[in-house]
């Protein structure tokens, strides 16, 4: 089977020959051709020949888009820091004040160099000779864009205490989500994943999530016309789980390293797609024992779960990990042997 043969049996819960593999090995790929990250995620070509070579020496199942969420500001005038070893950062937001973002004209965003640099390594990805693996985007929903372009304070200071200016921001980054979203699957996605900061238990109560922003989630995917994926955003997700797991479009979801796969699997049916849950970034610690004796006991956890697929957490695996202990964790997938 190929990788997108286990994605898809995955997704319909049907035999595989082995379970599917996802690593989130964006910035990995740099590594892999002794590339300097900035120039990886500056030119589309670089991130393709990076992507090339995780896929033929580690063997996932789905390969991602750029996972560097902060260079989405930089279409809107955000200034970024570039380190050596990891994914650009926001150095400065790219406003001051909700009417700025308000006033700002989204059309140039979406023809901004940064942003086509995004969909051009997407679509190269999808165009590879011999593709064989599930593509998948990776964006942010239209209520976790502004706290990368404004600031998370000031965004949670509108929710909380200026509704109207908020609804206004809404109303303009539900647009940009939707066209940019459908993008991606112009692009030759597959899948399209949405880390939901901004919806993280940890920042909103249950009411508030339910009440103000669940609305706007659906609103919003259900013009999507492609499946999604709900990331845990770096924090537990499990008190939004269910509720985000019943949004339109939704096809699964990826828990954090903290929540239960048992609990989450209660919370979003038998049929959703379940993700994780084995902590990405911390697999650097691990020797290639320990990462296939920790993966091994998720797969004996899940082993009765059609709808699995065995996944690092939280954000982009360091660049620091061994490679032998990604390869232990494929090793243990073949090992643990064929889902009937």
């Amino acid at each position: 089977m190929t990788g997108l043969d286990r994605v898809l049996a995955t997704a319909a819960g049907s035999p595989r020959d082995r379970g599917a593999l996802s690593l989130t090995l964006s910035a990995y790929g740099a590594r892999m051709i002794s590339c300097p990250l900035k120039d990886y995620y500056h030119r589309p070509e670089l991130y393709l020949e990076g992507q090339e070579a995780i896929r033929s020496e580690f063997q996932p199942d789905i390969l991602f888009s750029p996972f560097a969420l902060a260079v989405e500001g930089e279409a809107f005038g955000a200034r970024l820091r570039y380190f050596e070893s990891a994914a650009p950062n926001l150095a400065q937001s790219a406003f001051a004040s909700v009417k700025e973002l308000v006033d700002f004209d989204f059309s140039t965003a979406i023809d901004h160099p940064r942003i086509r640099y995004i969909h051009d390594a997407t679509r190269a990805l999808a165009s590879l000779p011999g593709q064989d693996r599930a593509i998948c985007g990776i964006f942010l929903s239209p209520l976790d864009l502004p706290a990368i372009i404004l600031g998370l304070d000031a965004w949670l200071d509108a929710f909380l205490f200026k509704e109207a200016e908020w609804e206004a921001v809404c109303d303009k980054t539900t647009e940009y989500f939707v066209q940019r979203a459908n993008a991606f699957f112009d692009d030759g996605a597959q899948i399209l994943a949405l880390p939901m900061v901004f919806c993280s238990p940890s920042i909103l109560t249950k009411q508030l999530f339910e009440k103000r922003v669940l609305p706007r989630l659906k609103d919003a995917f259900a013009r999507v016309k492609g499946p999604l994926v709900i990331h845990h955003g770096g924090a537990p997700i499990s008190a939004h789980l269910a509720a985000l797991a019943g949004i339109p479009q939704a096809l699964g979801c990826v828990v954090d390293p903290m929540d239960s796969l048992g609990g989450a699997r209660s919370l979003i049916g038998k049929e959703k797609l379940l993700l994780g849950n084995f902590d990405g970034p911390k697999l650097n610690g691990l020797s290639p024992e320990q990462a296939y004796t920790r993966v091994m006991a998720i797969l004996q956890n899940r082993a009765e779960d059609r709808h699995f697929i065995l996944a690092s957490s939280s954000a982009d695996i360091q660049s620091n990990t061994d490679p032998q202990s990604l390869k232990a964790i494929h090793q243990a997938l073949i090992d643990f042997g064929p889902v009937s």
